[in-house]
């Protein structure tokens, strides 16, 4: 898989932030967020090319925050934080659930992050 796996029950957004700049989330059918940029764009065009961008080539972290939870964040081949996880979860196993949901394969996993 290399792009957003949209369910039908999904609902995406584009919108403009409150510095002005355009960012994209994805709002499952129960009202969480499982999806957002992790950056605001210039114009709506250059959201909806992040939003549908290749991720193959991203690299991809699994880590555990402070809090105990499970999260995952995936970089560009530049080091840019491209994507990530936009809440925590209890198991390792919903975390990697809601990587693939995002487009990226446990294949890409290359190191655990602190």
């Amino acid at each position: 898989m290399s792009t957003f796996d949209l369910k039908d029950s999904d609902t995406l957004e584009f919108y403009t932030d409150n510095s002005g700049e355009h960012r994209w989330r994805v709002t499952a059918s129960n009202g969480e967020k499982i999806a957002a940029a992790t950056e605001g764009y210039s114009s709506k065009q250059g959201a909806q090319d992040n939003f549908e961008r290749n991720r193959s080539n991203d690299s991809v972290e699994v880590y555990t925050d402070k809090a105990g939870e499970f999260r995952w964040r995936a970089r560009a081949n530049n080091g840019n934080i491209v994507a990530a996880t936009t809440e925590g979860y209890s198991s390792k196993a919903s975390a990697l659930s809601n990587l693939e949901r995002n487009g990226y394969s446990q294949s890409q996993i290359q190191e655990q992050a602190a």
